[in-house]
């Protein structure tokens, strides 16, 4: 596996949401309904 750290640009911008979403809706699991992760990860 070859890795590089490169400083984040636009074209990153929609993989490091998806990356953040994943990371909140493990956080707070069990904790808040469904529905409620789902409007905040769309906002």
């Amino acid at each position: 596996m070859n890795i590089s750290i490169v400083r984040a640009s636009s074209e990153h911008t929609k993989e490091i949401s998806k990356i953040c979403s994943i990371g909140w809706r493990q956080t707070v699991q069990g904790i808040y309904s469904e529905e409620y992760q789902n409007k905040n990860v769309e906002y």
